[in-house]
C-alpha cells in the first residue's frame, strides 16, 4: 500500500461501523487503522452512546459508553461446527444448534415489525428460549479442547452480550 514508514507486508486493519437497519439515514463507514486493539473503536466511538452489535472479540470490552450486543450468528456457527464433528442426532452440539435455530426462526418472523413491536415480540417469544438455552449451557460439562467445549465456553463468556439483544429496541450500531 506504499504507506510512509511501513513495509508492504505490514498488516493494517479496516474497522467497520454501520447504523442499524432501522436508521433514518443509514451509514456504512470503514476506518483504516494500524491495529486491532480496542483503542481504535474506543477513540472512534468516544462521543457516541448506544448499542453496538459485535462478535466476541475481547477488545470491544474496553468501550466505556457502549452496550455490546453479541452476535448470535457467531455463536450459532460454533455449535454448527461442533455438530458437524459430532454427527450424532442428540448431541449437545445439535441441542445448542437447535436453540440458536429457534431464535433465528423467530427473528425471521419479526423481520417486518417496527423496532418497538420487534422488541415486544423478542420479550414474549425469544427471551424464554434464550434463557432456557443459557440454563442448559450451564449444565453441560465436557473435556477441554473439544469443539463443543469451545462453543459452550464462548456462550458462557459472552452471555451478557448475547442477552443484550433482548434489551435493544432499535439497533444503533
Amino acid at each position: 500500500m506504499k504507506e510512509p514508514g511501513k513495509a508492504a507486508e505490514t498488516k493494517s486493519y479496516i474497522w467497520l461501523y454501520r447504523t442499524g437497519r432501522d436508521a433514518e439515514n443509514p451509514v456504512v463507514l470503514y476506518d483504516y487503522q494500524p491495529g486491532r486493539g480496542g483503542q481504535y473503536p474506543d477513540k472512534f466511538l468516544r462521543n457516541w452512546r448506544g448499542f453496538c452489535h459485535t462478535d466476541g472479540y475481547s477488545s470491544y470490552r474496553i468501550l466505556k459508553y457502549v452496550t455490546l450486543v453479541g452476535c448470535w450468528a457467531h455463536l450459532r456457527r460454533r455449535f454448527d461446527e461442533a455438530a458437524k464433528i459430532s454427527k450424532t442426532e442428540n448431541s449437545a452440539a445439535k441441542i445448542g444448534l437447535d436453540y440458536c435455530n429457534r431464535l433465528f426462526s423467530l427473528e425471521r418472523d419479526f423481520a417486518q415489525l417496527t423496532p418497538e413491536k420487534r422488541h415486544e415480540a423478542r420479550q414474549k417469544q425469544s427471551l424464554p428460549v434464550a434463557e432456557a438455552f443459557f440454563a442448559w449451557v450451564k449444565t453441560q460439562n465436557f473435556p477441554p479442547k473439544l469443539a463443543i467445549t469451545r462453543a459452550l465456553n464462548y456462550a458462557c463468556n459472552q452471555e451478557d452480550c448475547f442477552m443484550n439483544v433482548f434489551r435493544v429496541v432499535q439497533q444503533s450500531c
